[in-house]
């Protein structure tokens, strides 16, 4: 699963530095290209603060997750160590490009000056007073002017984003987005109600896949054909890679390494249940655009049907548990109060 989250971090790194479309098309180019290599430093297996990404790291962030090198990775945790190691890369970058010193191997040429925040949505919901808190720097929200948000969907949920929502001015974002989901689609198997918004997500602009499969070998899965997905698998064993010593960068033949040959396929019936969603947003208004079409009639939030299911809900907020504790001590004892009829089992009194 690690090796799996290594590729979906990757992408949404390369994403968020140099866009959706940017492609390097001849080996030539890769080998030479000042980022390809940087991205390959980042990833490396080496035991050093440089390399942010690298397995070493990810092993040492997952003790703090009760995990041990070698033992398996579920979803939620492979996200949760992703969110941390996340944070100090950022955190890293957001002080070099404000003038600290300390800078790793080609970070002074680091194409993206803005952050990206990695948010982990917890038990199949996402909820939008959430997210807007981890993006903002303050986590604050502000109630004056207008604002898109919150405007859409449909009102079947008492928490569920909809039109008669109150409108918020919120705080400017100062970070890109990278959500992961970590969900449970089924029993053994993904539950059939789920795979066709499954196989839709692909189809979303903001989509970075999925990591899943099953343990011990998981993939991460980049797109799909009905049932069908297609993923790489990062499980090929080869030789550590090989610096230069003139320059301190990988040698060619290890850059040439770093590209599956080729893909593989799976059908949804063959995968666990346990996967991670994964979607990057570049600023507010992507974020507003994902939530529009997630909630809409055929997104993977759309309400429950006789055939599909949403896969995860998308709320509007967070229940607050302590202020509706009353609510739940009517419901448990029968919403009496001080004019109603005493019940009969009043009567009876227990020694």
């Amino acid at each position: 699963m690690l090796r799996a989250s290594q590729m979906l971090l990757a992408h949404a790194i390369r994403s968020h530095d140099k866009g959706r479309d940017w492609a390097l098309k001849t080996w030539e180019e890769k080998t030479t290209d000042e980022y390809y290599h940087q991205i390959a430093n980042w990833f490396s297996d080496c035991p050093s603060f440089d390399s942010f990404f690298g397995i070493h790291n990810m092993c040492a962030v997952g003790l703090r997750f009760d995990k041990f090198p070698g033992e398996w990775y579920g979803p939620q945790t492979a996200c949760l160590v992703m969110k941390e190691l996340g944070e100090r890369f950022s955190n890293r970058m957001l002080a070099n490009s404000r003038g600290g010193k300390g800078k790793g191997e080609g970070e002074e040429n680091h194409p993206n000056n803005l952050p990206m925040k990695i948010v982990v949505a917890r038990e199949g919901s996402v909820y939008i007073d959430m997210v807007e808190s981890e993006m903002c720097d303050d986590g604050k929200q502000s109630t004056a002017g207008n604002s898109s948000l919150f405007q859409f969907g449909n009102s079947d949920d008492p928490l569920a984003i909809d039109a008669a929502s109150e409108v918020h001015q919120l705080p400017p974002w100062h970070s890109s987005l990278l959500l992961l989901i970590p969900l449970r689609l089924g029993v053994k198997n993904i539950n059939d109600k789920y795979k066709k918004r499954l196989s839709e997500v692909f189809g979303e602009p903001c989509s970075c896949g999925f990591v899943g499969g099953t343990p011990r070998f998981a993939l991460w899965f980049y797109g799909s054909n009905g049932d069908v997905v297609y993923g790489l698998d990062p499980h090929t064993i080869q030789t550590a890679g090989r610096r230069d010593n003139s320059n301190n960068r990988f040698h060619r033949s290890h850059i040439k390494s770093l590209q599956c040959s080729s893909g593989k396929e799976a059908t949804m019936n063959n995968l666990d249940p346990s996967l991670a969603l994964a979607f990057y947003c570049k600023d507010r208004l992507e974020w507003e655009g994902l939530c529009e079409r997630l909630s809409g009639i055929d997104g993977a939030c759309s309400p429950k049907d006789a055939v599909h299911a949403p896969l995860f809900s998308l709320l509007k907020q967070q229940p607050n548990y302590e202020t509706d504790v009353g609510v739940m001590d009517d419901l448990i004892g029968g919403g009496g109060g001080e004019n109603e009829d005493d019940d009969d089992d009043d009567d009876f009194v227990f020694v």
